[in-house]
């Protein structure tokens, strides 16, 4: 942490990050209520999607629930809106694909993801989600 004394800047830090990661756990929570998640495959060269996407799928269908995989471009709300079928969605991509700063959604400053109506998650979170072993409490 990065501590200015006469700004106070550390907690500005702190404070937007357990935001952020409140965010993230409200997302974990919203896809176990899903009963269909979108998976949706990058455009961008990585290594090893195959793999990605065949273990997001069973365990997606291990889990109960439906699965749909898109391909898609860059990500962004008009894309994951076309799909009201979908509960949530899960991306495999460049991690950063799937993030949008506040300028794209949001005017409070923090980060926000591709969809203000529909949770985005990573392969990690959506493991989070799905297994009944896992816990995660945001902090």
């Amino acid at each position: 942490l990065n501590m200015d004394t006469e700004t106070v800047q550390c907690v500005q830090v702190q404070r937007s990050m357990n935001r952020a990661l409140m965010r993230r756990y409200y997302l974990i929570e919203r896809v176990r209520d899903a009963d269909v998640v979108g998976i949706l495959v990058g455009t961008l060269n990585m290594e090893r999607n195959i793999e990605v996407i065949d273990h997001l799928r069973k365990l997606i269908r291990e889990s109960g629930k439906k699965s749909y995989t898109v391909v898609i471009g860059k990500l962004n709300e008009a894309k994951v809106s076309n799909f009201l079928e979908v509960d949530a969605f899960v991306t495999v991509a460049c991690p950063l694909s799937s993030l949008l700063t506040d300028e794209a959604l949001s005017s409070k400053g923090d980060m926000v993801f591709a969809s203000k109506y529909k949770p985005v998650v990573t392969p990690m979170e959506l493991q989070i989600a799905l297994d009944s072993e896992a816990e995660w409490t945001g902090s």
